[in-house]
């Protein structure tokens, strides 16, 4: 494929930015590392811009949206994060309360007290825990399905408010599912709910989402 000077320029673009954000990012031991992956994405598309031109075009849009997903969460803690989690928190106590269980509210703090042993567990719910991040990846594998299988318009804004409700959703019954972990096993247990209930429940509901949009293909 030719190599036009506009995808050379491009390219040679994408390795300064890659070679001197690496230079000066300086990561904490708890950093998350999805950056410097997409820093070394960048750099490999760039040399691949540089001899292959306009086949970047797809590599760059998927590249894209692997970055979407990274800032999203970003930008939803930096400017709605104090009201995406108070939202969330206010109705997964109002939930719970409804069914009886002795949970109460402080602004982004949940209560939970154990009657069992009269001991009171706290869980503080910031914009990650209400589901940025999953909300973020939903969007992203979205625009991975629209690349693979596009769909006409109409449909495909229905198919995505639908599905940004059912993550919505989603991340409400996780968020009950840890509060009652803990309700009824301990904080323990809570956190290990936190670290896996995640992993459960997101790919049922991505699973379920996508059968309905290949059915919206047919």
């Amino acid at each position: 494929m030719r190599r036009k000077p506009f995808f050379i320029a491009a390219g040679l673009i994408m390795l300064v930015v890659s070679l001197t954000a690496s230079l000066h990012y300086s990561p904490s031991p708890n950093a998350d590392y999805g950056f410097i992956v997409f820093l070394m994405l960048l750099a490999c598309l760039g040399v691949f811009a540089i001899f292959f031109g306009e086949a970047c075009l797809i590599p760059s849009a998927l590249l894209g949206i692997y970055c979407f997903a990274l800032v999203f969460p970003l930008l939803i803690s930096r400017y709605v994060g104090i009201q995406y989690s108070l939202a969330t928190v206010l109705i997964v106590v109002s939930i719970l309360a409804a069914f009886g269980y002795p949970i109460a509210s402080q602004g982004q703090l949940i209560h939970i007290h154990l009657p069992a042993n009269d001991i009171d567990i706290f869980a503080s719910i910031d914009a990650a825990c209400s589901g940025s991040v999953s909300l973020g990846v939903f969007i992203a594998i979205f625009a991975l399905m629209m690349i693979d299988i596009m769909l006409p318009a109409k449909k495909a804004a229905s198919l995505f408010i639908f599905g940004v409700i059912g993550t919505s959703v989603q991340n409400i019954l996780r968020l009950v599912v840890l509060i009652l972990a803990g309700y009824y096993y301990g904080s323990e247990a809570l956190w290990t709910a936190h670290i896996y209930a995640g992993y459960a429940i997101f790919p049922i509901w991505y699973a379920f989402f996508a059968y309905v949009y290949l059915r919206q293909v047919r």
